[in-house]
């Protein structure tokens, strides 16, 4: 599967809504915006004219074993586009799942988390009536 859009939905900047893909024509990095699709699983109630790209149904996974699809680079020509291929039989009606291995969390270094960070003791407002401190 490749990633089907319409002309108006590539774009040369990655702004807000692009998709992370590698694109490259040319030595120019493509940029494109997800589609908008039927999501409904009837398909006798999408309109006569929707757009559908499979590509974008693909869904992820964070356990390895589970996934039935990978994504890789494929040159044709000059032109570098990404492309979905299964990498093992797929069951009729399975859902397709790429691995996405599951971010690392690492504090910055230097940084304080919550666990060390130290407050300071609470503002004790002054009594002005008396002229004493007032509890905390």
């Amino acid at each position: 599967m490749v990633p089907t859009v319409m002309i108006k939905d590539i774009t040369t900047n990655k702004e807000s809504g692009t998709v992370d893909l590698p694109c490259l024509i040319d030595g120019i990095s493509l940029y494109i915006k997800k589609p908008a699709q039927p999501t409904a699983a009837e398909v006798d109630t999408w309109k006569d004219d929707a757009f559908v790209a499979p590509f974008f149904w693909v869904g992820y996974t964070d356990i390895e074993a589970e996934a039935t699809v990978q994504l890789k680079a494929k040159k044709v020509g000059d032109y570098l586009i990404p492309v979905i291929t299964n990498n093992t039989t797929i069951a009729e009606n399975s859902k397709l799942l790429l691995y996405k291995a599951q971010a690392k969390h690492m504090p910055l270094q230097g940084a304080a988390t919550i666990a060390t960070k130290r407050f300071a003791p609470p503002f004790v407002a002054l009594n002005k009536a008396k002229g004493k401190r007032s509890k905390p």
